[in-house]
């Protein structure tokens, strides 16, 4: 039972967990609170749910017929723009956060060349790191919310966004209800 519930994977898991609650408990409080904005953000969801609903529904006239291919460019247009903005912006703030420290390392009088060797070094090394992660988690995210948007549409109609929030609010407690269970077996 020890190999199931591991204390270090336990630990590493409150990266995922957290956000994960955060962004669930925040869809939620949009739906309630923000109504409008909930429209907004249910069409937005609609909207990148279309290329594999079109594929769904043209897999029914037989493959390479000019709507699957037209459905397959469309989810390629729609995966290439949130992969674009995502990786913009996950690099603007590693590299946000890079400078930052160097001007401080620098206003302190602790800037030399091998120490900024080291963090030009760090800084794209960090990058590839980044990017791979958030290619891995925007495709997971886009499949699972595209892919869940009819279920979601029909579990509670006309509150997708609220639905989708305690959805993934829920998978977070889930990873929870796992660290508790191994720090209460196995200990901490």
């Amino acid at each position: 039972m020890s190999q199931f519930f591991d204390v270090a994977v336990a630990a590493n898991l409150q990266f995922f967990t957290l956000p994960m609650e955060i962004i669930g408990f925040a869809l939620a409080l949009i739906e309630v609170r923000f109504p409008k904005a909930a429209q907004r953000l249910a069409r937005f969801v609609a909207g990148l749910a279309e290329p594999i609903a079109r594929i769904r529904a043209s897999g029914n006239g037989g493959p390479g017929g000019a709507a699957d291919q037209l459905a397959e460019a469309a989810l390629e247009r729609s995966l290439k723009a949130l992969l674009t903005r995502v990786i913009t912006i996950g690099l603007v703030v590693v590299v946000i956060y890079f400078l930052v420290g160097l001007l401080i390392r620098a206003s302190a009088g602790g800037a030399t060349l091998g120490w900024a060797v080291g963090e030009v070094i760090a800084l794209a090394v960090t990058s590839v790191f980044v990017v791979v992660a958030l290619v891995v988690v925007s495709l997971a995210v886009y499949f699972s919310v595209t892919a869940g948007s009819d279920f979601i549409q029909r579990f509670v109609a006309g509150r997708a966004v609220g639905t989708l929030g305690i959805l993934i609010a829920g998978i977070g407690v889930l990873g929870e209800c796992y660290q508790l269970a191994t720090y209460m077996l196995v200990g901490g």
